[in-house]
This record gives structure tokens, C-alpha cells and sequence, in this order.
């Protein structure tokens, strides 16, 4: 009885290891476009000029370290677009020489689409990549919100 229960357990946990876990989408921060030739979801798109621009509303934010060398780093946003229809955007702009990073998120909507107005809710992981030794700030739709302090 005691074998069977143990070899029911591993089972049990050998399917549970195999089930693909969902997480929040990463952007790369690379303006180049992957081999595969699409861009991020959350990148600026072709058509992006005939559609209103909108507002975010972030709830919160996150600056992570991976652990990996040299030391990634990762922005971790979560909060509300104004609609469903509106599509969250995302632009990384590094400028390692002043020693900062800005993060423009702004949504997009077209104005000519009826759409019910509730919150719709986001999570996102941006990540910002390495740098070299030195403090480089981090902001957010220009305000300071983090400082990286590389080895």
C-alpha cells in the first residue's frame, strides 16, 4: 500500500511538472526585429499613426534582478488599460552614457470602434537587459521610479 501511494504521488507530480505554466509577456528590449520577422505584441506596430493615443492606469511596478552574470534586469508593471480595445504599448529607450533608461507605456485605440467602457486589466515584464559598471536611473513615462546600481 505504501509503494503504491508513493508511486501515485511521483505520477502525480511527474504530470503536474509537465503542465505549461503562463506568465506575463516580455518584451525584448532590442529595437531589432526577430529572425522570425514579428515584433513583440506590446512594440510599436505599422498602422500604429491612425489610432488615438490613451493613458495607462499602473497600479504598480518592480524592478527585478535576475539571477544571471553579468546581472539582467527586469521591470515588472501591472495595472489597467481604459478599455479592452485599447492595445498597451511599450517603447525602451537605454542611454547608458547619461546613465538612464526610459520606459514609455501609453495605450492605442481606434476611434472609429465602439467598445464597453470598463478597465481592463494588465500584467507585463519588460526586460531592460545588462549594463555596464556605474548607477543608471530607470524611469517611467518620465518620472524616476528606480535606480540600478551595476557591479
Amino acid at each position: 500500500m505504501k509503494r503504491l501511494s508513493l508511486t501515485l504521488l511521483f505520477f502525480i507530480l511527474g504530470l503536474a511538472a509537465c503542465n505549461p505554466v503562463s506568465s506575463p509577456e516580455e518584451i525584448p528590449v532590442s529595437s531589432e526585429t526577430p529572425a522570425s520577422g514579428e515584433l513583440p505584441p506590446y512594440a510599436p506596430q505599422a498602422g500604429d499613426e491612425q489610432l488615438i493615443r490613451g493613458e495607462v492606469y499602473l497600479d504598480s511596478h518592480d524592478l527585478l534582478i535576475l539571477e544571471s552574470f553579468p546581472p539582467q534586469y527586469m521591470l515588472t508593471l501591472a495595472g489597467s488599460l481604459p478599455t479592452p480595445c485599447h492595445q498597451l504599448r511599450a517603447m525602451i529607450t537605454a542611454n547608458e552614457t547619461a546613465g538612464r533608461v526610459d520606459v514609455e507605456l501609453y495605450t492605442l485605440a481606434d476611434p472609429e470602434v465602439m467598445c464597453v467602457q470598463v478597465l481592463e486589466p494588465f500584467e507585463l515584464n519588460l526586460p531592460l537587459g545588462s549594463f555596464a559598471a556605474g548607477t543608471v536611473q530607470v524611469y517611467l513615462n518620465n518620472e524616476k521610479i528606480a535606480e540600478i546600481t551595476a557591479p
